[in-house]
């Protein structure tokens, strides 16, 4: 499955206040199902969809959608959930909640504090018994990557996850209109149902939660706009059917327990790149039931045809 990540300028986004949350759809209903690190393919009826008007030039068959969980694969995360000067610190923090990584008793503990802060994260299936304690006695730790920058105390935190777990989200699509018609374009309802019991809030880029969706030629080099109101919904500039520039910003959609966000996307006749033949629109829904928490991912892609009347 080819992956196209949504995620686009997460952090930049969250500093800059871009922060946002799309509206929500009934959803359209279930074409298949996905269980936790497996893929799974269903293709839709087509009886669920209305007719083909005679004046299309494309009728949309052979619809499928496939999805597969990639994330998390280790039982426990370290991640570096603030990055302070040391005036920073002081000023949120006492002296004594702050440690010098070299003063820790434990070298396990210091080796997997100082692995985190190096690379921002630490996925292990075992930890140290004492680092529980060592993050609930020190809110920074300091003594490492300090090369003279400003930024030298950093606070952590430990998640526990759970890679067998089947995902929270389900993603599904269905063809709402399959005529492709000059006045009457078709249209694909895209949509993702959160089957847990906690919210969960999909990372994105400037058009959320899906972005901006682009289907590719199976056998060619080519591909064509899927359309919505991109410059209305998002940062972007889109014209004569291609996209010009898109802003480098990321956006939160939280989907609560049991509710469906749904978009749907207008396939337009003469939009450049479109000619009959097998598409494929695919993409990465990015998750967490927390802002730091990391995230698990789903990949999803769905398959379609164009055939020309």
């Amino acid at each position: 499955m080819r992956r196209r990540t949504l995620l686009t300028g997460v952090a930049a986004g969250l500093l800059s206040g871009c922060v946002g949350s799309p509206g929500t759809g009934s959803g359209p209903e279930p074409a298949g199902s996905t269980s936790g690190g497996t893929t799974t393919s269903t293709t839709t009826n087509d009886g669920t969809t209305t007719a083909v008007p005679p004046d299309a030039r494309y009728a949309v068959t052979n619809f499928s959608v496939e999805t597969e969980k990639v994330a998390p694969t280790a039982k426990y995360a370290l991640e570096t959930t603030k990055v302070y000067s040391r005036e920073a610190a002081l000023a949120e923090v006492d002296a004594n909640d702050i440690v010098d990584v070299s003063e820790l008793p434990d070298p396990d503990v210091r080796e997997a504090i100082a692995a985190a802060i190096r690379d921002g994260k630490l996925r292990t299936d075992d930890v140290p018994a004492g680092l529980d304690d060592a993050l609930e006695r020190y809110a920074f730790f300091t003594g490492v990557n300090a090369d003279g920058g400003t930024h030298t105390h950093y606070g952590l935190k430990l998640y526990r996850l759970s890679p067998s777990s089947s995902p929270q989200l389900r993603f599904d699509a269905r063809p709402v209109d399959r005529g492709v018609a000059p006045d009457d374009p078709g249209e694909i309802a895209f949509a993702v149902t959160n089957e847990g019991e906690t919210t969960q809030e999909i990372f994105s880029g400037t058009v959320p939660p899906f972005g901006i969706l682009q289907a590719e030629a199976s056998d060619a080099d080519r591909q064509f706009l899927l359309w919505r109101d991109y410059e209305e919904e998002g940062c972007a500039q889109v014209e004569n059917g291609r996209v010009r520039a898109v802003c480098d910003i990321g956006k939160l959609t939280p989907v609560e327990p049991g509710e469906t966000v749904t978009k749907r996307y207008e396939l337009r006749p003469g939009t450049p790149g479109m000619e009959s033949g097998s598409y494929v629109v695919d993409g990465t829904l990015s998750y967490s039931s927390e802002m730091q928490e990391p995230s698990t991912e789903v990949e999803w892609s769905v398959n379609f045809a164009l055939e020309a009347r």
